[in-house]
């Protein structure tokens, strides 16, 4: 259904202000001798201003009422709207991009209606929306789904066609409580929770050039219910769901892989990405991507004017950004499968080789996103991540007698049993890359892998 309604949170979503919010909190709590810590910044940032400031005349004998910390507040927090940096990167070009196609606005914010108002108004935004919602009062704070809901029926838009627009968990939960659909720009700096985040967002972005009123226009899944969101998660809907989407990220490692391997992988995918430099390993191979993404830091110039012209959709990345040309990759992949209400099964090829920082961060990208099955296919070696949320058993075959596979553990307390092999254990419990599990050996027909608690990483070297 095509994109009617957008309704955008301000602090860290329009406004690249969330350094702000902190550092007026800690102004306004050093004014009553208190030291701003995580748990306090927790605990009062879902909330509406005015309970905010309720919250630090109770908790800390703030002021001498709620309304006189407000009061204070509120002009430490118009100080530093003047001295933020202003409109998140590419903010703007989306904003003009969904204006252009009519699509109506508003703005849902935690902030004071007179601090959201000026900040908007200082940074020329307010020309976009046609009101601005802030909780308080009568609208309950963003851990509830009030503000979007009124905000959606202010624009009087189809709730299937209406998107919000986040940049917290709770923000992006209570968003799809709401019955809409959600984007959430994620901010590693924020030490937000990757995995909660993900799980209530239709796409995850680190940046606004990965979005565009096409890309939102041409989602046609509905919003699902929220205990559909959460069924999604279990180990039974991942592991026993035939209903399989089979998606192939390749990257731009240095060790490529051979064109007779990359095309057997293509030969079994729904999907296929070229993450950056993983447009020439496709390009060789004569392979057309689906989807070609990156900053173009690692392709060659043939390839990467190859993969913008013949592959389906194409996302420039800046290169100045906090999450990798993989992570967003994933994120497409993802996108891809709910949309087409299928289990996303992943396979990499060409990420593993050149740099072993790279090698490392695939294996921790891929331990937070073990419930995808995900699977690393290389010229000598195959690996997988095995986690009672997604593949919990690796079983082998006769053919694969003889050769040698290690398990490392990824979590502190794994346990996982090996039968079939020259070495066997049963239930044991290793610790996080423990090597008692390394250079084992397949002895038997149906050999296999399995990971009781915990999560592990198997590599069968070819």
């Amino acid at each position: 259904m095509a994109i009617t309604g957008a309704i955008f949170d301000c602090d860290g979503t329009l406004l690249d202000s969330m350094a702000m919010w902190r550092n007026a909190t800690k102004r306004l709590l050093a004014l009553y001798g208190v030291t701003l810590t995580p748990q306090i910044f927790e605990a009062i940032e879902p909330l509406a201003l005015d309970e905010t400031c309720e919250y630090i005349h109770t908790h800390f004998h703030g002021g001498t009422s709620g309304e006189d910390v407000m009061n204070t507040f509120a002009d430490i927090v118009q100080d530093g709207y003047i001295r933020c940096p202003g409109p998140i990167a590419g903010i703007v070009t989306l904003l003009e991009d969904l204006r252009a196609h009519g699509v109506k606005m508003a703005v849902a914010s935690s902030t004071s209606q007179g601090n959201l108002n000026f900040a908007l108004e200082h940074f020329g935004l307010m020309k976009y929306f046609e009101k601005t919602f802030s909780t308080g009062g009568s609208i309950r704070s963003k851990e509830y789904p009030d503000i979007w809901m009124l905000a959606q029926e202010f624009l009087g838009t189809d709730p299937n066609s209406t998107w919000v627009f986040e940049d917290t968990p709770f923000g992006v939960r209570e968003g799809r409580r709401a019955g809409l659909h959600t984007v959430c720009l994620f901010d590693p700096r924020m030490q937000r929770d990757f995995s909660t985040c993900a799980s209530y967002a239709d796409f995850m972005i680190s940046h606004y050039s990965e979005l565009s009123y096409e890309r939102l226009n041409a989602w046609n899944a509905p919003v699902p219910p929220m205990s559909d969101r959460a069924e999604s998660n279990t180990a039974t809907h991942i592991a026993e769901c035939d209903n399989v989407y089979h998606a192939l990220i390749v990257g731009g490692s240095p060790e490529k892989p051979t064109r007779s391997c990359v095309t057997q992988l293509a030969r079994e995918a729904d999907l296929i990405i070229a993450c950056d430099g993983g447009a020439d390993v496709l390009y060789d191979a004569q392979i057309t991507p689906d989807i070609f993404c990156g900053d173009s830091d690692s392709v060659s110039e043939a390839a990467a004017t190859w993969a913008h012209e013949h592959a389906a959709q194409s996302i420039d990345l800046p290169v100045e950004k906090d999450m990798t040309d993989l992570a967003c990759a994933i994120e497409q992949a993802r996108a891809k499968a709910q949309a087409a209400h299928k289990t996303l099964h992943l396979t990499l090829c060409a990420v593993s080789g050149g740099r072993p920082d790279h090698a490392l961060g695939v294996i921790g990208l891929l331990s937070t996103a073990s419930h995808y099955c995900p699977r690393v296919v290389e010229n000598t070696f195959e690996m997988r991540v095995l986690d009672s949320r997604g593949r919990q058993h690796w079983q082998f075959t006769k053919d694969d007698i003889g050769r040698t596979v290690s398990v490392l553990a990824l979590s502190s307390a794994t346990t996982l049993s090996e039968s079939g092999f020259h070495w066997n254990i049963n239930h044991e419990q290793l610790g996080f890359l423990n090597d008692r599990g390394v250079s084992n050996v397949v002895d038997t027909p149906y050999a296999e892998v399995t990971v009781h608690s915990g999560r592990a990483v198997v590599y069968k070297l070819l």
